[in-house]
C-alpha cells in the first residue's frame, strides 16, 4: 500500500518556517513559468499544492490552476490566502489522482516525492493527466552550504550517531527520478535555478526549528534519541557561536527540472 505524508500538523507554521520573503515569489513564479514555457494559456497542475506557496503566484501564468494535495488543513489555509489568483483545489491522493486523462499541458510538483512511498505510482499518473508532448516540472528549495546549513548537516550527523537518521518514503536523487520518467516516456529538457535570493537565519532559530521539529522528515524519529541529539547539538552550538542571535547570511533557491513527454501518447 502506498504511504504519504500528509502535512496537517504543519498547516499552521508552513508557511512561517518555508515561506518566500517579500518578492521573491514573484521570481521564483516568473523563472518556473519561463522555464516551462507558459504563456497564459495552458491548464497546469500541481501535485502537492500545499499552502500554495507556488500555485499563487505561478496560477498568473496559466488559464488554468488545479491544485491537488492530500491534506485539508493545509488547502484551507491556500484559500484562506487567496484573493483574485484562479486556483481551483482537489483533496486528493496523487498516486491516485480524481482527475480525468490527458487533460494538463503541465503539472508542477514542489518538494513532493520524497513524502510518497508510491512514487513511482505518481509519477504514472502524471504521465496520465498529461496531454501529448505535456510537461513535468520538478522542483525544490535549497540552501547553500553556508554556516545555517552546517547547523542542520551536524545535527543530522548527531542523529546518525544516536541512531536516529532521518528516512524519507520516496526518492531524494535527481538521478533516480530521471531514470524512472525516463521509462514513462519523458526525456529531461532542463535543469537550472528558477530564483536565487539571499536570506540569514541566527543559531538559535535553526535550534528553535530543529526542537520543533519543523521538517516532515523529523516527525517519526523516537524522543529519546532526538533529545540526546539535541543536547549536543547546543553544545556544540554554546562552543562554536558566543552569539545565538547574531544573524548568519544565507544563500538559498529553488531548482527546477523539466521533464517532457516524448512518447507521443
Amino acid at each position: 500500500m502506498s504511504r504519504s505524508i500528509a502535512f496537517d500538523r504543519a498547516a499552521s507554521f508552513y508557511d512561517a518556517t518555508r515561506g518566500f520573503p517579500p518578492g521573491v515569489e514573484s521570481q521564483v513564479a516568473a523563472g518556473l513559468a519561463e522555464m516551462a514555457g507558459l504563456t497564459g494559456r495552458e491548464r497546469v497542475l500541481e501535485i502537492g499544492v500545499g499552502t500554495g506557496r507556488i500555485a499563487l503566484p505561478l496560477s498568473r501564468h496559466a488559464r488554468v490552476y488545479i491544485g491537488v494535495d492530500l491534506s485539508r488543513p493545509m488547502l484551507e489555509v491556500l484559500r484562506g490566502k487567496q484573493r483574485a489568483e484562479a486556483v481551483a483545489v482537489v483533496e486528493g491522493d496523487i498516486t491516485h489522482l480524481p482527475l480525468a486523462g490527458q487533460q494538463f499541458d503541465l503539472v508542477v510538483g514542489v518538494h513532493i516525492l520524497h513524502l510518497v512511498s508510491g512514487w513511482l505510482r505518481a509519477l504514472a499518473e502524471v504521465a496520465r493527466v498529461l496531454r501529448p508532448r505535456g510537461a513535468l516540472l520538478l522542483a525544490h528549495q535549497t540552501d547553500d552550504e553556508d554556516e545555517p546549513r552546517q547547523i542542520v548537516t551536524h545535527f543530522r550527523a548527531l542523529l546518525a550517531e544516536a541512531g536516529a537518521k532521518p528516512k524519507s518514503l520516496g526518492p531524494r536523487d535527481d538521478a533516480v527520478i530521471a531514470a524512472a520518467l525516463a521509462g514513462l516516456g519523458f526525456q529531461q529538457v532542463e535543469a537550472r535555478p528558477a530564483g536565487v535570493w539571499q536570506d540569514e537565519e541566527s543559531p538559535r532559530q535553526v535550534y528553535d526549528m530543529l526542537v520543533a521539529r519543523t521538517w516532515s522528515s523529523l516527525w517519526a524519529l523516537p524522543e529519546s534519541r532526538y533529545r540526546e541529539a539535541l543536547g549536543a547539538l547546543r553544545g556544540w552550538l554554546d562552543e562554536r557561536y558566543p552569539d545565538l542571535d547574531q544573524p548568519l547570511p544565507i544563500t538559498r533557491s529553488v531548482q527546477a527540472a523539466l521533464f517532457r513527454r516524448t512518447d507521443g501518447l
